[in-house]
């Protein structure tokens, strides 16, 4: 699209936001700037500097993008500030722990966490302030209220962030990382997140935004023994499923925890297919399984890896990496929870202990689905796959030859009905 280093040097564009349906900001070098932030209109097509913050080559090394309220907000030069595209606003923070990335954006202001701080800004110096003391680890909106925890203490503010956030329950006093998983669900919503109290062990809790309505959901295994993992809980309408003691538990609307299926070995992580929730076991098989509650629990594949079993949902369906059963390296297969897994393609041809194709980065657009992938013909570059998601394409071999093109495996960035990511085509850099 744009070649902002002619030549074979890169310009290494990072952080890549989307704050329109035309126009993405994002951090690159040049060398007569250094690493600065620019942003990329499609309106104009054009790739423009929006400010040399550090001014000539030096860097102000743009980081920690989050677009909220037609602003995105960003730390560099241990500065907090603010861009419409146009010009860039000082919000008067100096701080080098400052997390508007990690934010959470709540009408028109961002809550973001500063070490030890809780600030929030609307985008303007005067509007950007300290709320309280506070280690935010967690945010989630629960009607009007936000909630967030530092481990130990579970608060609330108003959403209009007026006044010091209220503690809702504190779980083991004076020890931190106890609470994890903060997330919502149900109707009329409610809190689900794991936390240990020190009496039960890790386990499942659930809240209505209220002190005495904030609960232990069960203690599922009894003791101080845990039963809560760290796999993240999915939510499908009104319920929440998560693992816990080797087995998929439900919750509806915070109802009594109900065990849907004990698994042959620890379920590693969850992901939604539609309806339907999709399990995958950590073993030598690595076993992929679908439940609903209109089929119960359904076996739908072994997918053995040699890598951190995953799960990643787009456009319906979920994706992930096995061996294959013909070279044994892992390539990309696919399911929609019904009709067992598909192999999409062999991208790499011949048999490796050391190789595989890795896909990785899935971001959907409508039925389509990018990811980065590596083939023996033309290195790692972008595929996709279209429903109903029976084959694989190469997108282009950016990098002509056996030579990797996508060499900055970040986050592929969807805008509008396009999708942004950096790559090298072996002439202009990064």
């Amino acid at each position: 699209m744009f070649d902002l280093v002619p030549g074979a040097a890169s310009s290494a564009p990072s952080g890549l936001t989307a704050l329109s349906a035309s126009l993405l900001l994002f951090a690159a070098f040049t060398p007569a700037t250094g690493r600065e932030l620019f942003k990329f209109d499609a309106s104009t097509g054009l790739v423009t500097l929006v400010a040399d913050l550090e001014a000539g080559v030096d860097d102000s090394t743009p980081t920690s993008f989050k677009a909220c309220n037609g602003r995105v907000f960003f730390r560099a030069n241990d500065k907090l500030l603010g861009t419409d595209g146009s010009s860039v606003d000082d919000l008067g923070l100096t701080s080098s722990t400052a997390e508007p990335g990690r934010g959470i954006c709540v009408g028109t202001q961002l809550l973001f966490p500063d070490g030890s701080t809780l600030r929030k800004s609307d985008g303007a110096a005067a509007g950007t302030s300290a709320v309280a003391t506070f280690t935010a680890k967690e945010f989630a909106v629960l009607g009007a209220r936000v909630f967030m925890h530092d481990g130990d203490q579970l608060v609330s503010i108003g959403t209009d962030l007026v006044g010091p956030p209220l503690l809702l329950k504190e779980i083991r006093a004076g020890v931190s990382d106890q609470i994890q998983t903060l997330s919502t669900f149900g109707a009329p919503p409610r809190l689900f997140f794991a936390a240990n109290d020190g009496i039960s062990g890790r386990e499942p809790y659930v809240s209505d935004g209220t002190e005495v309505g904030t609960v232990q959901l069960a203690d599922l295994i009894g003791g101080t023994a845990s039963s809560m993992t760290t796999v993240p809980p999915v939510v499908v309408g009104s319920t929440v499923y998560f693992i816990a003691a080797g087995q998929l538990f439900k919750s509806v609307n915070g109802g009594t925890p109900a065990s849907l299926f004990m698994s042959p070995q620890p379920p590693a992580v969850l992901a939604v297919a539609g309806t339907k929730v999709i399990l995958r076991e950590s073993s030598t098989t690595d076993t992929v399984r679908a439940f609903d509650d209109a089929t119960g629990m359904v076996t739908l594949c072994d997918a053995p890896t040699v890598n951190t079993p995953t799960l990643s949902a787009a456009a319906g369906r979920v994706y992930f990496v096995a061996r294959s059963p013909t070279t044994g390296l892992e390539e990309i297969w696919v399911t929609d929870g019904t009709a067992g897994c598909t192999q999409l393609k062999d991208l790499l041809a011949v048999s490796s202990s050391t190789s595989s194709s890795s896909p990785t980065r899935f971001a959907a657009i409508g039925n389509t689905v990018f990811f980065h992938a590596l083939s023996n013909a033309t290195g790692r570059e972008l595929y996709r796959t279209t429903s109903p998601f029976e084959s694989v394409e190469l997108v282009k071999d950016i990098r002509v030859g056996s030579d990797d093109g996508i060499k900055i495996v970040q986050p592929l960035v969807v805008m509008g009905s396009r999708v942004f990511f950096a790559a090298d085509d072996g002439t202009n850099g990064v």
